[in-house]
Parts: structure tokens; sequence; C-alpha cells
């Protein structure tokens, strides 16, 4: 049981510690992929429109 406990607490002080700039660059990476991928199908139906 102790082992349990310490596991999950040990894991989120790592989370904490590590994966919160890693997460915030994650989530800014698929932001700006979304972006691209938005202007590039808004700048092919423009040019199929055209």
């Amino acid at each position: 049981m102790s082992a349990l406990k310490w596991g999950p607490k040990n894991i989120k002080k790592a989370d904490n510690i590590d994966s919160c700039p890693s997460f915030k660059n994650i989530l800014l990476f698929l932001f700006t992929n979304i972006l691209k991928q938005i202007s590039l199908k808004l700048y092919c139906f423009k040019s199929h429109k055209i």
C-alpha cells in the first residue's frame, strides 16, 4: 500500500516539474500545426475557387 501511495505522488511531482514546460510546448506545436493546416486549406480553397 505504501508503495502504491508513494508512486502517484512521485509521478505528480515529476509531472509538475518536468512535464509542464513540455506540455506547453506540445500545445504550442499543435496550435501552430492547426493554424498551418487551416491556412493551407484556405489557400487551396481560394486557389480552387479562382
